[in-house]
């Protein structure tokens, strides 16, 4: 059960990763546009 449980964690912790990736991706990317259109 403990490579069950593990293999959630790590699917969990990947997601979570991806969304802070994209977060900051985003955060990064739209201030730039923002500039760019004025």
């Amino acid at each position: 059960t403990t490579t069950i449980q593990e293999g959630r964690w790590r699917e969990k912790w990947q997601v979570a990763t991806r969304r802070t990736v994209l977060h900051r991706e985003m955060m990064m990317v739209l201030p730039l546009r923002i500039v760019t259109t004025m």
